[in-house]
């Protein structure tokens, strides 16, 4: 027989050390991660008895209970299957932080190769960096990821389900076909915007057209070299801070956030926020290089670290860890999008002449929603339990479509978020939205200089994730997840 509170402090403890493991490793502090040994430690939490008795007490739970069982619910089915599959991901990463390439006779780390290519001004060598990252990606870690897959599916259906969408979509209350139906009109009502505004930014950041782009040139448009004078590396900090300090927050009061912005080799080009304790000691971990897209990841991790911070202690472990990661992702993405806001410019870097910079970041935004929605679709189709023949030709046909780029087809494991993370991404872009548009109607367009929308945000993160992105919207005085001020926050922009 389980018990229950013993277990919850167990789960503490368990994504406590993962969140460290995994901090020590992306942070290139060490190059082996040892993720199998932490789950073997705690293996008594994804025993298929613990998970049966958790699935039976949630059936029969009502109110707050179910909800925190649900929760739990969906935390052991999925660690269950990180834990079937955790001698790969130990493999795989290790052989990713080991990997090199090789690019006209220099030899780069394959991760490290992402940031290369995205500050390599010429087409063709970024082609040839991306070439060979594709290659190595097809040659050394693909036979891996389809292992880690079937073993993954085989896992899913031993838990009763007919396939990993269907899993997902029942344990995060979400109905992703219905998601994926609710979000396709995006595509359509902003094709023209999205052509336009793209072609427009193409040609005038790196003398490409949207018909002559290849996927290659994406990472260099992103960057936006052009706008480095406004978004120095030094300053970054410093930005951070005075942008908190409107919304009444001192960076400096708040010991349990440790940044870590240190460059290190085999550290992941990628910003993140490792929660290890909540609230108490939380990482952010950013690789520092300047320019806008710095910025962008620095903000929304920043927008993370923010969230976990400020969560009450007294909330349940479950309310602290768990629950829908869409709230988290909609905080980040609050934080992120302030450089897309012209009198955040104006105020915190000093740019007058604003219009081209926000003319390229909407459209950039745009861009990677279309991308998500794209990847909604695709994974959808991978994961709805047939064979993985032949779903390499989808991904590249599904995210060529939308994103109206080719993607190479090799990449149609790689870039996968797991657990559906991807729909956690896409509801947290619409619950912005319309936070966005609540901060704005409430305190003004410059409301991350008012203390009274910053206490209205503490308010909020409190909560840790107890309320489901829906229900916050409801909150916000919307009928739910609506997609409609997402679109206006597009047109507004771009039209």
């Amino acid at each position: 027989m389980v018990d229950l509170e013993q277990y919850r402090q167990e789960v503490e403890v368990f994504l406590g050390e993962l969140d460290k493991e995994s901090y020590l490793h992306f942070a290139g502090h060490k190059e082996e991660a040892n993720f199998s040994g932490v789950y073997e430690k705690h293996k008594e939490l994804f025993a298929r008895s613990a998970i049966e008795e958790i699935q039976e007490l949630e059936e029969k739970a009502g109110g707050e209970e179910k909800r925190r069982l649900g929760y739990l619910l969906l935390f052991s089915m999925e660690h269950f299957l990180g834990q079937e599959v955790k001698e790969i991901q130990d493999q795989m990463a290790m052989q990713e932080a080991r990997a090199k390439i090789d690019v006209q006779g220099q030899e780069i780390g394959y991760r490290y190769s992402h940031v290369v290519q995205m500050n390599e001004p010429d087409p063709e060598r970024r082609a040839l960096i991306e070439s060979r990252r594709v290659e190595a990606t097809e040659r050394e870690l693909n036979p891996n990821y389809v292992r880690l897959w079937e073993q993954v599916y085989s896992a899913t259906r031993d838990l009763g389900y007919e396939s990993y969408a269907r899993m997902f979509s029942s344990l995060k209350r979400v109905d992703f076909q219905q998601l994926a139906q609710q979000l396709e009109p995006i595509l359509d009502r902003t094709d023209d915007l999205y052509l336009e505004n793209m072609d427009h930014v193409l040609r005038q950041e790196i003398g490409i057209s949207l018909q002559e782009v290849r996927r290659s040139d994406i990472p260099y448009l992103m960057r936006g070299k052009e706008f480095d004078a406004y978004f120095r590396a030094e300053r970054m900090m410093e930005v951070f801070y005075h942008t908190l300090k409107g919304l009444g927050v001192d960076l400096d009061e708040q010991k349990s956030i440790i940044v870590d912005a240190e460059p290190r080799e085999k550290k992941s080009p990628r910003a993140f926020c490792a929660p290890v304790k909540i609230p108490q000691e939380i990482y952010l971990v950013i690789m520092p290089s300047g320019g806008q897209d710095d910025y962008e990841a620095f903000f929304h991790e920043g927008g993370h670290a923010q969230h976990f911070a400020n969560v009450s202690s007294r909330q349940a472990i479950e309310y602290r860890y768990l629950g829908d990661n869409s709230v988290t992702e909609a905080y980040a993405f609050l934080f992120d999008h302030l450089p897309k806001n012209r009198y955040w410019l104006e105020r915190m870097l000093g740019i007058e002449k604003w219009e081209r910079f926000l003319r390229f970041s909407h459209t950039l935004n745009l861009l990677s929603l279309r991308r998500y929605i794209a990847k909604l679709q695709y994974e959808l189709k991978l994961h709805d339990g047939t064979p993985l023949e032949g779903k390499d030709e989808l991904y590249t046909e599904i995210l060529s479509r939308g994103v109206l780029v080719e993607y190479p087809k090799e990449m149609f494991l790689k870039d996968v978020d797991e657990s559906f993370y991807c729909a956690n991404y896409l509801r947290a872009w619409i619950l912005e939205a319309q936070l966005e548009e609540y901060l704005k109607g409430e305190y003004g367009e410059a409301w991350f200089g008012e203390k009274k929308a910053g206490d209205f945000l503490r308010e909020l993160w409190s909560y840790g994730q107890k309320y489901r992105a829906d229900e916050l919207a409801k909150e916000l005085g919307y009928q739910g997840l609506d997609i409609d001020p997402l679109i206006r926050q597009a047109e507004d922009a771009l039209s």
